[in-house]
């Protein structure tokens, strides 16, 4: 599918308003197999790129829902539809955000050779995260399928002088999706319920570092509509920062 299929099967609604704020339920309609093919070069959540691409509508709890659609390799004359289901982790979680994030690791090991991405992960080390921040889980269908960690306390391979000054930034750290759901465009979704998350929190943005090596997540988090804005060496690790901030209009 290219880009003018994908925009005849999703016509671009003038009324949606994708910058409403607390409480909503947002699909994103995806074919998730052809997504880097056609998705809007900055992102689910610019100004412009939501038109057609996020509906909210106002839910009666502030738990967020992205449902994404695509075709069924079975049946590829059917369309069948998948949620995802965000949320804030429990304690009770942790046995599966700790097999989550060292299967993700095991595999880029796996792909790319022992690195930095290789270090395993203890379920001591989650339980602190979830003390210093909020780790956010994508469900479907119940099981685990997305994580991430949002919180404002500066990472120790952060230097903030590389960044856009703003008063009120938040850090993503420990993103994840299963192994056996990478590619389907997942990933996309955990990010577009983080940049929710930190506009309701409130916060002026999201900073990162991906490692700047073939096992780095540099370019999905490009395509994310995050910015690239320095290269640095941490403990001879290459990391390049990205940074998505808002400025009142997306």
């Amino acid at each position: 599918m290219r880009g003018t299929a994908a925009a005849s099967l999703f016509p671009k609604p003038g009324a949606w308003n994708p910058r409403d704020q607390a409480n909503q339920i947002y699909t994103v309609f995806l074919e998730l197999d052809a997504i880097a093919e056609w998705l809007p070069p900055h992102g689910l959540t610019g100004q412009g790129a939501c038109d057609g691409w996020l509906r909210w509508r106002r839910v009666p709890d502030d738990v967020h829902r992205v449902a994404g659609e695509r075709r069924d390799g079975n049946t590829p004359e059917e369309w069948r539809e998948h949620v995802l289901t965000f949320g804030d982790a429990s304690e009770s979680d942790v046995p599966t955000i700790v097999a989550v994030l060292n299967e993700t690791a095991a595999s880029l090991t796996d792909r790319f050779g022992e690195g930095h991405w290789s270090t395993m992960v203890t379920e001591r080390g989650v339980l602190r995260g979830l003390d210093r921040g909020r780790l956010r889980l994508g469900r479907w269908e119940g099981e685990i399928e997305t994580l991430l960690h949002l919180a404002p306390r500066k990472p120790w391979a952060i230097d903030v002088a590389w960044f856009t000054p703003v008063r009120r930034p938040l850090y993503l750290t420990s993103m994840a999706v299963r192994v056996a759901r990478q590619g389907q465009g997942l990933g996309r979704l955990a990010l577009t319920d983080a940049l929710n998350v930190a506009r309701e929190w409130p916060a002026d943005g999201i900073r990162l570092d991906a490692y700047d090596a073939a096992a780095g997540a540099g370019e999905f988090y490009r395509r994310s509509g995050f910015r690239a804005c320095g290269r640095v060496v941490y403990r001879t690790a290459p990391l390049t920062y990205y940074e998505y901030v808002f400025n009142g209009q997306d």
